[in-house]
């Protein structure tokens, strides 16, 4: 959440600020992962950077359209929370790229 809110901070639009949150979540869960000594979950084929850029684009509508910074944070984390809590409970995956 610190990149998409420091993209809206800098002035940019959907874009920067979507990808912006799905790089900085991304690089999280995958420095945590490398410390904790746990495969990276961003190299498989779980709905991560998806549910983080989803994020993004939820955190720039809400303040886009004029809810309150702390309220469009917590409407993103909502968001990333709950197509990730689906994706695990009805094991949604991304497709496996072909070799």
């Amino acid at each position: 959440m610190v990149g998409a809110s420091k993209a809206m901070e800098l002035g940019h639009g959907l874009v920067v600020t979507a990808i912006m949150g799905m790089i900085t979540a991304t690089a999280g869960g995958l420095i945590r992962d490398i410390v904790c000594g746990h495969p990276a979950m961003l190299l498989r084929e779980d709905i991560y950077a998806t549910a983080a850029l989803v994020g993004g684009v939820v955190f720039w509508g809400t303040i886009h359209f004029g809810l309150d910074p702390s309220l469009a944070l917590m409407s993103r984390a909502f968001t990333v929370f709950v197509i990730r809590a689906l994706a695990i409970r009805f094991d949604i995956d991304l497709p496996k790229p072909r070799l």
